[in-house]
């Protein structure tokens, strides 16, 4: 599904609680909504330690995000 998709999944379902996993493909293109998504995903594995994430691209820096799921949330 798309990320806008996923967006509005998690309006009804804040915890994704319907999902364990979320796989993101071409995360290198970069789009406002990409990052919005990714924000989100990372609340939710926060609050959901079962939860998994696996984020692919063919020409992504993985450690750009593996430091951004690693980083404390501020606020």
């Amino acid at each position: 599904m798309t990320e806008g998709v996923l967006i509005k999944q998690i309006q009804s379902d804040p915890l994704f609680k319907q999902y364990s996993m979320v796989i993101m493909d071409e995360v290198h293109e970069r789009h406002i909504t990409t990052d919005v998504l990714l924000g989100m995903i990372k609340l939710i594995a926060l609050k959901r330690p079962d939860f998994r994430v696996v984020i692919m691209s063919a020409t992504m820096d993985p450690q750009q995000f593996i430091e951004f799921f690693q980083k404390p949330v501020e606020g």
